[in-house]
């Protein structure tokens, strides 16, 4: 190996994702950025997560990339002047399109209420993990971050399976707890998730829930974590699950796609940049997340 001793700071950038990101020419990897936090805003919560995508992805840009790194394709398709019902529209269209381009997305909120566009844009047989501290199964007559699954419930005439993982008791009232309106909602909660034989178990109940064609999705609503790993949210979880929960559970998601010969189809949202701390500690983890979904197999 040749010893390199004056790299320009411009050299070394060529080395770093900021490298091989592009916002043309969409490629196999793609980050649809869903930069709006009006449904949060209707749910009650804090304004902040329109700029989640700007805050997670200059951390991103920064790290190394790996050996024959392949181009990732960005793209905005969801702006905060959208009203809710417009966005949720175009964004499904556009979400159709680049996962028949993709073999592994990441949709990035912005708020929950977006995994609906996508989960929409899948149109076919879906089963839903959500990691999540709430259900978000409310059952309020507006549209808001805090009731997408029961909206979705309500529309689809397809199969919908949703196992959430990672449920606070006190964080759910009893009418998010009841049934859908079609499909089924399976949860494992919280103290559960300390229990690696009850972890198990639930995810062979995902097993045996799978139809030949059914896709599956990983939906991460950032306060899931806890708030030592993850504080920029909304809603900060003084209970929550630890990284290493998270990335062994990301890790059965990825195995069971390459078994199943489906593409990798990641939801990450209600991360909050403003409250993040001066070192974009949250941004971090959160930019860590999606270098683990797209470039680690």
């Amino acid at each position: 190996m040749t010893i390199i001793l004056n790299q320009t700071r411009q050299e070394r950038s060529k080395e770093n994702l900021i490298s091989f990101i592009r916002t043309t020419s969409p490629s196999g990897l793609t980050i649809a950025c869903a930069e709006s936090d009006q449904g949060v805003m209707a749910n009650g919560g804090r304004l902040g997560s329109r700029w989640a995508a700007k805050s997670i992805l200059s951390q991103l840009v920064k790290m190394a990339a790996p050996k024959d790194c392949p181009y990732i394709y960005r793209e905005s398709i969801c702006q905060q002047d959208q009203s809710l019902f417009v966005a949720r529209s175009n964004q499904s269209e556009r979400l159709r399109a680049l996962l028949a381009q993709s073999q592994k997305l990441v949709h990035l909120g912005g708020g929950h209420d977006h995994v609906y566009s996508l989960m929409q844009a899948i149109n076919r047989p879906l089963l839903v993990i959500n990691i999540d501290a709430h259900l978000d199964t409310r059952a309020d007559a507006w549209s808001h971050s805090g009731n997408p699954f029961r909206e979705f419930s309500q529309t689809t005439k397809l199969d919908f399976k949703l196992f959430q993982i990672g449920i606070h008791p006190f964080a759910n009232s009893l009418s998010t707890q009841q049934a859908l309106a079609s499909g089924e909602m399976h949860i494992l909660s919280r103290k559960a998730c300390d229990h690696e034989g009850e972890v198990r178990a639930f995810w062979n109940k995902i097993l045996s829930s799978l139809g030949d064609d059914t896709i599956l999705l990983f939906s991460i609503d950032a306060d899931a974590l806890a708030v030592e790993n993850l504080k920029a949210v909304s809603a900060p979880n003084h209970n929550g699950l630890s990284l290493e929960f998270l990335h062994r559970q990301m890790n059965f998601y990825k195995q069971l796609c390459e078994e199943r010969s489906q593409p990798q189809i990641w939801g990450l949202y209600e991360f909050n940049p403003l409250y993040d701390d001066v070192s974009g500690t949250s941004a971090r983890v959160a930019s860590g997340l999606i270098y683990e979904m797209l470039l680690v197999d």
